[in-house]
């Protein structure tokens, strides 16, 4: 892949688009955004509540994703040493695969995505598309 295709790509999944996410979160598991998190994330300590902030859906909903996970061998689960309360989540070999095979079929049909457009007009559309989204955010925080 081009050097410079492909740090469009990076600066284009930092910006979490949401509907690449919804695509995502539709998929046939319905997991994969939850795979591709932990991924993102496979050095750190995850807790399934930080999963339900950064993808916005309810604690509840997560705990049932989780255990999808858990049974088709993606996660492993345990309870923090620190707070019995929270559930550290990680990705296991198969997992880590997966997310792996996810990502590589991300950039490349965003490969193809940017051949087809240009690259001088995917980067205008990252442009305003960072802008209509601070827009937004300013709009949903009540500023001016």
């Amino acid at each position: 892949m081009d050097t410079a295709i492909k740090q469009e790509i990076d600066r284009f999944l930092e910006k979490k688009p949401f509907h690449f996410a919804k695509r995502i979160k539709q998929d046939k598991e319905g997991n994969s955004f939850i795979i591709a998190l932990l991924y993102k994330r496979k050095d750190e300590i995850v807790y399934s509540g930080d999963i339900a902030k950064e993808t916005c859906v309810s604690t509840a909903r997560i705990a049932a994703s989780v255990n999808k996970l858990e049974e088709l061998g993606y996660i492993t689960r345990k309870t923090s040493k620190l707070d019995a309360r929270k559930t550290q989540i990680k990705l296991t070999n198969k997992g880590l695969n997966r997310a792996k095979q996810l990502e590589d079929e991300l950039y490349s049909f965003l490969e193809k995505l940017i051949n087809e457009l240009g690259i001088d007009k995917f980067r205008q559309f990252m442009s305003l598309s960072s802008e209509i989204n601070e827009c937004v955010v300013k709009i949903l925080q009540g500023g001016d």
